[in-house]
């Protein structure tokens, strides 16, 4: 059976998962996510959509990229809709490694709410600001503070299952801790535990 006579064959018979799984990472730009995730897709015998706050961004039209003033307007409703997708994916079956800069708190409230109930593997992915402003002064597509002013915002608040520091260890390397905590069996708690370290945050807003 050739393979667009297998996809109409399982579609016909509805084969597939219930729910999905999350892996979230949490990171700043140039912390190594994206090396990250992709060698996760390679470790973990489940497949996983690869699912980015950046990817998502380039849905947008060109002229938002020329004219930064158009961009900045964007992104409210550009992570918004972002946010707002995952759990639909994830109800529809589909395995997640999110690769996010929560940097603003807001965005990690609205994480927090629109996933409730969900199981969530939650990986800090850090690295010594002076690696990461090492990194970001080789990529054209990263802007000098970037990851200095991201670093000092998006880790405050989150409790993590799991990190990985990827300046001392490969993204393979990384990939396996990651698959090694996923397999354990131990309960993911960091998620939660966030949510109600935020508690208060919230109350203030």
């Amino acid at each position: 059976m050739r393979l667009y006579e297998q996809i109409t064959d399982i579609v016909k018979k509805g084969k597939k998962r219930t729910k999905g799984k999350i892996i979230f990472l949490n990171g700043t730009s140039s912390s190594g996510k994206t090396s990250l995730a992709r060698a996760l897709q390679r470790e973990l015998e489940e497949p996983f959509l690869y699912y980015s706050s950046d990817t998502f961004a380039t849905f947008l039209p060109e002229k938002c990229f020329q004219d930064l003033s158009l961009l900045i307007a964007e992104i409210p409703n550009l992570l918004s809709g972002f946010h707002t997708s995952l759990p639909v994916l994830v109800q529809a079956g589909n395995n997640l490694i999110v690769d996010h800069v929560l940097q603003e708190k807001d965005w990690l409230l609205q994480c927090l709410e629109v996933l409730e109930g969900e199981e969530i593997l939650f990986v800090g992915v850090t690295c010594p600001i002076s690696v990461l402003e090492e990194r970001e002064k080789k990529r054209v597509d990263r802007e000098e503070g970037q990851a200095r002013y991201q670093s000092s915002r998006l880790h405050e608040g989150c409790v993590y299952d799991i990190e990985i520091d990827s300046s001392k260890m490969s993204p393979e390397e990384g990939a396996k801790l990651v698959k090694e905590f996923y397999l354990s069996g131990k309960q993911f708690t960091g998620w939660n535990e966030t949510k109600v370290k935020l508690k208060d945050y919230k109350a203030e807003l």
